[in-house]
């Protein structure tokens, strides 16, 4: 994957999350084409650290990441207190 330059905008615990977009339960998918792992809620999703799951989600929290070269936006899910200023591996 090229090295792309990505930056926290917020972090938001789950609960937090959840308040902000009511959409019901999260449920963690794999997909069965690439093998990756992404989250859902109803009509919201987002990436999974790339090592999921044999990194435990300890202290789940969703942040929205910028990608500077492109300009969009993406959830993450990932546990709290990863250093911020360093991006967590994603898929």
């Amino acid at each position: 994957m090229p090295n792309k330059k990505l930056k926290f905008i917020s972090t938001k615990e789950i609960d937090l999350f959840k308040a902000y977009h009511p959409l019901g339960a999260m449920k963690i998918i794999r997909n069965p084409k690439t093998g990756k792992y992404f989250f859902t809620f109803v009509a919201v999703k987002g990436a999974v650290i790339r090592n999921y799951p044999q990194e435990k989600l300890h202290h789940p929290v969703i942040s929205e990441v910028l990608n500077e070269e492109t300009g969009e936006t993406f959830y993450l899910l990932h546990n709290k207190g990863e250093n911020e200023r360093t991006m967590p591996k994603i898929i």
